[in-house]
Order: C-alpha cells, then structure tokens, then sequence
C-alpha cells in the first residue's frame, strides 16, 4: 500500500484509467452521476480525495463552480499543481454546494 501513492504508480494508474484519473470511472461516470441528480446552479464544491484534479477541473469546466480540491498523496498534490491553473484563496465564504468524495456525494 506504502506505493500505492508513488509518483510511478499515480502515472501508472493514470495510463490505465485516463489523463486525470487514478481510480475507475472517468468523465462518462461524472456525466451519468450529475445528469441522474439533475443538479443546477452548482457554485461552490469542495472535493476530499481530488488526486490528480480530473473531476475538479469538471466542475470547474461544465458547471462554471468554483472548486476546493483536497489531497493527501503529496506525489499527486504535485503533479495537479504542476497542470491545473489554479489561484490559492480561502475557499468559499458563503456556503458549499456540494461535497464531493469519489461516488458518495452529499448535495445540499
């Protein structure tokens, strides 16, 4: 588990599964997911476990939102930073209108 989350093995799962991604699913299962809910008016998400930013950068792109991503995995941390465009700043001071952890989501 130790290499799990190595820079070799985050490129490795990624080859498999999708630019962006180091888990099973991809856009299409983000397309499905968010079109069953019919959810609108998406501003603020904050994302626990973002990885590599592949569905941070889908909220961002289809629904305008702005996005917290939170990672632990240091090798992934690095590598999103080193593609997304990002702007550090305190987060949403209002509300959160999702919160987003790969498949469980807790809308409000």
């Amino acid at each position: 588990m130790k290499n799990r989350y190595s820079r070799k093995s985050i490129l490795c799962s990624e080859k498999y599964y999708g630019r962006g991604f180091h888990s099973p699913g991809g856009y299409e299962v983000l397309d499905l997911l968010f079109k069953t809910l019919e959810l609108d008016n998406i501003e603020n998400v904050l994302e626990v476990g973002s990885g590599l930013g592949a569905a941070t950068h889908y909220f961002n792109k289809y629904f305008g939102a702005q996005v917290i991503g939170l990672d632990l995995a240091g090798d992934m941390v690095d590598i999103c930073k080193k593609r997304q465009t990002f702007e550090m700043g305190d987060g949403p001071q209002e509300h959160l209108d999702i919160i987003y952890k790969t498949f469980k989501i807790c809308v409000k």
